[in-house]
């Protein structure tokens, strides 16, 4: 048996849940209707660039080196992923996450 893959994050007080079945093969089991709006607008997050985020410049240069560049990318890590991430501890973690959660998202849980 494989390892699934899946990744959650919560969008506008949804939590949205996603596996991987394939290869490039996503599946969201939520209603058509939410899924499509959320889809556009994850769509259009994923676009935004994290530096939107105002980062102090030890925080953003932990997430240049782990080549984070997206809020797509960065909803995919965990608070305790990001404090594994060299040179990145609580108190980075902390401001990493807070900043995140003032732009309406949350990290991966």
């Amino acid at each position: 048996m494989s390892h699934r893959e899946e990744f959650s994050f919560v969008f506008n007080g949804i939590t949205v849940c996603f596996v991987k079945m394939y290869k490039d093969c996503w599946i969201c089991s939520l209603p058509w209707l939410t899924a499509e709006k959320l889809r556009r607008s994850v769509s259009d997050l994923a676009k935004l660039s994290v530096k939107e985020l105002e980062l102090t410049t030890r925080a953003s240069n932990v997430l240049i080196a782990e080549d984070v560049t997206t809020f797509y990318e960065l909803i995919r890590y965990s608070e305790d992923d990001l404090i594994k991430i060299p040179n990145c501890g609580k108190v980075t973690a902390r401001e990493i996450k807070e900043a995140v959660e003032k732009m309406g998202l949350q990290l991966r849980t």
